[in-house]
């Protein structure tokens, strides 16, 4: 589960970053491919994310995280601007707070597993 958490976590920083890095995502195709690539990753590792530690993060729309890169990876020609900014400016930044609250006040389920 730490990986997934992980991934998500620079999954997110790196849409903040590439999002941050950009005047406008018309002018840059990289950027925007970039960051639907990483908002395609985010949905990818919460799915993998153990349903027991999902359901104590109630704030977290795990199934729409689902849906969303379900949508991206399949519904690509259709993609609202709308929605990409409300991810890049509301969704993710949320998501990162929400992940790094559970992560501090359960740390004892990220503990390194010795080999």
């Amino acid at each position: 589960m730490q990986l997934f958490f992980d991934d998500i976590l620079k999954f997110c920083e790196k849409v903040d970053r590439y999002a941050a890095s950009s005047q406008s995502l018309h002018n840059d195709e990289l950027v925007y491919d970039a960051i639907l690539r990483n908002l395609e990753l985010i949905g990818e590792a919460a799915n993998r994310i153990p349903i027991e530690v999902q359901t104590q993060i109630p704030e977290v729309d795990w199934k729409s995280i689902r849906g969303f890169r379900n949508w991206i990876a399949h519904g690509y020609f259709r993609l609202s601007e709308d929605i990409i900014m409300d991810a890049i400016q509301q969704k993710v930044p949320e998501l990162s707070i929400r992940l790094m609250e559970f992560r501090r006040d359960n740390e004892s389920l990220f503990a390194d597993v010795p080999a």
